[in-house]
């Protein structure tokens, strides 16, 4: 069956790292107080990952994490797996 799993997922502006548990990725900041654009490392058993119709790139790709992200996972045999990633971190008033 090809490939078309998060491995790893990280924020290292942060120090985070997530925990993958099914198809969910849970990070927790104690520190974030804004969601500015943040960086995502990840490896995947996958051909691509994106969010909608964008690429996402391990170490490039900035996203807002202000809301929960689907990230898709795309084997090579065209088949995809989705990851609901979901950043929570003290509210700022």
């Amino acid at each position: 069956m090809p490939g078309k799993e998060i491995t790893s997922f990280s924020i290292p502006s942060l120090g985070i790292n997530g925990i993958i548990s099914d198809s969910n990725i849970s990070l927790l900041s104690d520190t974030l107080t804004t969601f500015t654009p943040l960086i995502a490392k990840f490896t995947t058993t996958g051909k691509n990952v994106s969010i909608g119709d964008v690429t996402q790139t391990s170490e490039v790709t900035s996203n807002s994490f202000s809301a929960n992200l689907v990230y898709t996972v795309t084997a090579t045999d065209g088949t995809t797996k989705d990851y609901t990633v979901t950043l929570t971190a003290p509210r700022t008033y």
